[in-house]
């Protein structure tokens, strides 16, 4: 096992990000998404700075698949939460559904 320097989140975090995850486990989005989520004050109540100016936190996109929502959808309930406070925009399948 080793780093990859490049799956990292974009340094501007008004820069959109896709994320894309079937099948091969979530934890590195969900920290993503937490990430972006504590920086932008959506979690905490402060805004984030960028260079002393408040900026405004980029579109999160994550498209999530398993084989079942019953047994497989860890933090199922997060992320729906998210996507329903506007936070993220959700696309899941479930391919023994």
């Amino acid at each position: 096992i080793h780093k990859n320097p490049d799956f990292r989140l974009p340094p501007q975090p008004s820069t959109p990000i896709i994320m894309v995850g079937p099948g091969t486990g979530l934890a590195p989005f969900r920290s993503f998404i937490l990430q972006r989520l504590l920086a932008g004050g959506k979690l905490n109540g402060q805004a984030v700075q960028v260079n002393g100016q408040a900026e405004t936190l980029g579109e999160m996109v994550l498209f999530f698949g398993c084989r079942r929502s019953d047994q497989d959808y860890l933090y199922g309930q997060d992320l729906e939460a998210w996507a329903a406070a506007g936070h993220l925009t959700l696309h899941t399948a479930f391919s023994r559904q």
